[in-house]
């Protein structure tokens, strides 16, 4: 079975076949560009609303870049 392993910026690999066989469990399917979608759908003020309180407050300046940041790791994963 041929799979890619996504690296995040801490060396966390994204194993898409990991990804994918969880999705089957609740019969939806998986790739890159409809995660792509899912993430630009989120409006950054909910992005920050919904995960501020899990962050301490010296981490939450970065919840402004998150979206941008996310959307560009997941450009450079689709092209390389």
């Amino acid at each position: 079975m041929k799979f890619q392993v996504l690296s995040l910026s801490k060396g966390i690999p994204l194993r898409e076949d990991y990804i994918k066989r969880k999705m089957e469990w609740y019969k939806k399917s998986f790739s890159i560009s409809d995660l792509v979608d899912r993430v630009n759908f989120f409006k950054e003020k909910n992005i920050k609303r919904d995960l501020q309180k899990f962050l301490p407050k010296n981490y939450r300046p970065f919840l402004k870049e998150l979206k941008v940041k996310t959307l560009a790791k997941l450009d450079l994963m689709m092209h390389g």
